[in-house]
């Protein structure tokens, strides 16, 4: 019954559509709509109608004779469990047994209406109504409602105690034979004529007038043709009505003898007797003609011939040398002399040059493997490597450790007066390779940093290198080890390093030991005993402002809006405050009294944002970043942020000392940053980033972005290489001019 649903649906669907487009029928409220099926196990077959608008279920024969209903395995597999569009279930006059489960699970029939004569207790099955609760009315002939077995059947589907039965029973059988007529069903003349009509057509659906359908039943009925099993059978004989010729189809006409019905069919052209000749011939490329006679209708016609095709000969190839081409293997026709694979050119393989370096004389000589020619000259381009020279010579030596300045002199010192027009005897790999150690040297520089520590409480000290230094300003190498610490204050507790470049706590620890990768700045910051903090923080840690007071004056405060700092911006959110209003300012404000020290971090809504895709590093060991930008507005002021999104890959195994970006901000009458390149050396302050992201991501939001200034901004990570050289990498710079990237 699915498949039946399924197909229901889609025909009604169907008819539906086209009838918002298309007139199907003058009057619907004329239209009937039947759906018939059969009811068969193979040995026992039964036919249904439902007429869909007064919801009646008829179960018949096909009108040729009596028929008994199959038999189900269960209520579950039952033809019409569980439909809803059934009402009232006719039973009709050539039914004589009533299977299985046939009617379970109609938990919507109230009403059954019995035409058949079911005589005998063995033609209801005790199963036939199982499930059907809702089963109040029926009505047929007395002999057959008096029958126990129906009863039972009943009973059984409408679940009533065999204690309370006999008193349903009386509502159920309402009155005899006279009860079938006049009932409003429909008869069973009609249903038989349905039922033809599924049997002729094979359409489970019906949708149209019903005369229509009684109608064409009781005509095809009066056919001399049509047989009882539902087809048209004619006796048809042949007559041949038009003579074939060689081309042309003849025709024989079928006439049925009966009633008269016909119909045609072709007989094959006897097709052309031929003979062929040449007339004219065919060549490599072109086709030829032949001439064809039909000696039955004398007729003459001409059909291409193929061309006959070229007959290929090869053409040797020619092996290159290291100063003459070759060519490949070709073809041309031997008969007509067409080229037919082009020969190409294979280019001059080239010498191909070992090289000896004699370090007395600073020469290499180079011999070909090939032909054995001797160079001891060489055409090079000497452009990179003075760049790389002149790029070394420009450097301060006092800037960077003497070790590593040494390296490099002692890398350029051969070639300080090198330059173009006197040349250098030099093949090109000798230059390229010297071009790049010398700019791994330059990058291998260790730079001297500017390192403050300071403090207004106290005189902290900074260890390096054995030696101990008062609080101040100090130059010292690049990735070099320093120790700082806090001492202790009488009335202060120290509440950690303060980085003053990014506003982020460093460590609690008031001796703190790390590598300087950049000029750096620390606090040391201290609070009185008997002050309690109250401290504004974004969530990467930065702080954006403190309140301390002591315990009693704090439990005099009942609101914290003047004190409360501007909420920082953060790209991909929007409707920032902080998260102290409503009962959490009470809840900080006991904290307060009480004397605890407390942290107010800002809320906001996710928005939805462009993410840039993080890079692939190129070797699977150095790390691979990329910073974009874009100007924003703040939601909360107002006001212009810069966001700098930095993408990057760090390989697995990558040792990493710290994560950050670098920036430089002057005047734009003085500073433009298309002519300046950004180093950690000469930056103007950093922003330091919590170790590796999950997601590659590392974002900066640069408030209070005008025309003020111009800004250039690189991203760096420092890292140990495989050698154990602390190495930077940096991301491609962005220059910020009148807010806009450039």
């Amino acid at each position: 019954m699915k498949k039946i649903n399924k197909a229901l649906a889609f025909i009604l669907a169907l008819v539906f559509m086209l009838a918002g487009t298309i007139t199907v029928f003058a009057d619907t409220s004329n239209l009937s709509y039947y759906e018939r099926g059969r009811l068969t196990d193979g040995t026992n077959t039964a036919y249904y109608v439902l007429d869909k608008g007064s919801k009646v279920l008829y179960v018949t024969g096909d009108g040729s004779g009596n028929v008994n209903t199959p038999d189900y395995p269960n209520a579950d597999s039952a033809p019409f469990a569980n439909r809803s569009d059934i009402t009232t279930v006719v039973i009709c006059e050539d039914i004589l047994r009533i299977g299985d489960y046939v009617f379970a699970n109609l938990k919507s029939v109230d009403s059954i209406i019995i035409r058949s004569n079911l005589l005998t207790e063995a033609s209801v099955s005790s199963s036939a109504f199982t499930n059907d609760t809702a089963i109040r009315n029926v009505s047929g002939n007395s002999s057959v409602l008096s029958l126990n077995s129906l009863t039972n059947a009943i009973s059984i589907g409408v679940d009533i105690a065999s204690s309370n039965w006999l008193g349903v029973i009386k509502k159920v059988y309402t009155g005899g034979s006279s009860a079938i007529q006049g009932d409003g069903t429909m008869p069973q003349s009609d249903l038989t004529a349905i039922v033809d009509d599924f049997l002729y057509s094979d359409q489970e659906v019906y949708l149209g007038t019903k005369t229509a359908l009684l109608n064409a039943s009781a005509e095809r009925a009066e056919h001399p043709c049509y047989t009882a099993n539902h087809k048209f059978v004619h006796s048809y004989v042949d007559a041949v009505t038009k003579d074939a010729t060689c081309e042309e189809q003849g025709e024989i006409t079928h006439t049925c003898s009966a009633c008269g019905d016909t119909y045609t069919t072709s007989t094959a052209a006897t097709g052309h007797s031929y003979t062929a000749s040449v007339f004219l011939a065919a060549t490599c490329t072109k086709k030829g003609i032949m001439e064809i006679y039909c000696s039955k209708c004398n007729s003459y016609s001409y059909r291409a011939v193929p061309a006959t095709g070229h007959k290929s000969v090869t053409d040797k190839a020619v092996a290159p040398t290291c100063t003459t081409p070759g060519c490949t293997a070709g073809s041309h026709c031997k008969t007509c002399g067409e080229v037919l694979v082009a020969q190409e050119t294979i280019p001059q393989l080239g010498h191909n040059y070992s090289y000896t370096y004699n370090s007395d004389t600073d020469t290499y000589t180079a011999v070909c493997s090939t032909c054995n020619e001797v160079l001891t000259e060489f055409d090079n381009d000497l452009d990179a490597l003075i760049a790389a020279i002149e790029k070394a010579k420009s450097i301060n030596a006092e800037n960077y450790s003497p070790e590593s300045y040494a390296r490099l002199y002692e890398a350029i010192a051969p070639y300080l007066d090198l330059n173009e027009e006197d040349g250098l005897a030099y093949p090109q790999y000798a230059i390229d390779a010297k071009t790049s150690e010398i700019l791994t040297r330059i990058e291998l520089l260790a730079p001297y940093m500017n390192f403050t520590f300071k403090s207004a409480v106290s005189e902290p000290t900074m260890t390096y290198d054995g030696e101990e230094y008062a609080q101040g300003t100090y130059n010292v190498p690049f990735g070099a080890e320093l120790t700082v610490t806090a001492p202790e204050v009488d009335g202060y507790n120290f509440t950690g390093w303060y980085d003053a470049d990014t506003k982020k706590l460093v460590t609690t620890d008031s001796t703190y030991t790390f590598k300087i990768n950049s000029n750096t700045t620390y606090r040391a910051s201290y609070v009185q005993a008997d002050k309690v903090v109250l401290t504004f923080s974004n969530l990467e840690g930065q702080i954006y402002g403190t309140v301390s007071k002591t315990v009693k004056e704090w439990a005099k405060i009942t609101s914290l809006s003047n004190y409360i700092p501007r909420v920082p911006y953060r790209y991909g959110y929007e409707n920032g405050a902080w998260d102290c209003a409503g009962d959490k300012e009470a809840e900080i404000l006991a904290a307060l009294s009480a004397g605890e020290n407390y942290t107010v971090y800002p809320t906001y809504d996710e928005v939805e944002v462009e993410l840039p895709e993080t890079p692939e590093s190129t070797d699977g060991v150095t790390p691979e970043i990329n910073l974009t930008y874009t100007l924003n507005v703040d939601d909360v002021t107002g006001g212009n942020v810069g966001t700098l999104i930095m993408a990057g890959d760090i390989p697995d195994g990558c040792e990493v000392e710290e994560i950050g970006m670098a920036y430089y901000l002057a005047s734009p009458s003085v500073f433009n940053p298309l002519e300046f390149d950004l180093t950690l050396d000469n930056k103007k302050s950093t922003v330091k980033f919590d170790g590796v992201s999950d997601n590659g991501l590392y974002i900066l939001n640069v408030s209070k972005l005008t025309t003020k200034y111009n800004w250039a901004f690189k991203g760096y990570v420092t890292y140990y290489d495989a050698d154990g050289n602390l190495r930077i990498v940096y991301t491609n710079q962005i220059n910020v001019i009148d807010m806009q990237a450039q």
